[in-house]
């Protein structure tokens, strides 16, 4: 866990959302809410809060691959 960053997490967070299709408008401002929830509350409890598992974090690097 030590080496992910603050925005790698966030990504990750996002991603687990990418199939809503959300506007550009929208996904700023979820942006801008796990950017927030990550800064008050820190890594560990982001995680929590957004459900960034080990399974999230292989998913997420394997779509990076594919795309």
């Amino acid at each position: 866990m030590a080496g992910y960053t603050r925005n790698f997490l966030i990504d990750v967070a996002l991603h687990r959302y990418h199939i809503l299709n959300l506007s550009a408008e929208e996904q700023a401002k979820d942006r801008a809410r796990c950017e927030f929830t990550y800064d008050k509350y820190g890594k560990d409890k982001f995680r929590e809060y957004t459900c960034v598992t080990p399974q999230a974090i292989r998913d997420y690097k394997a779509y990076q691959k594919n795309v």
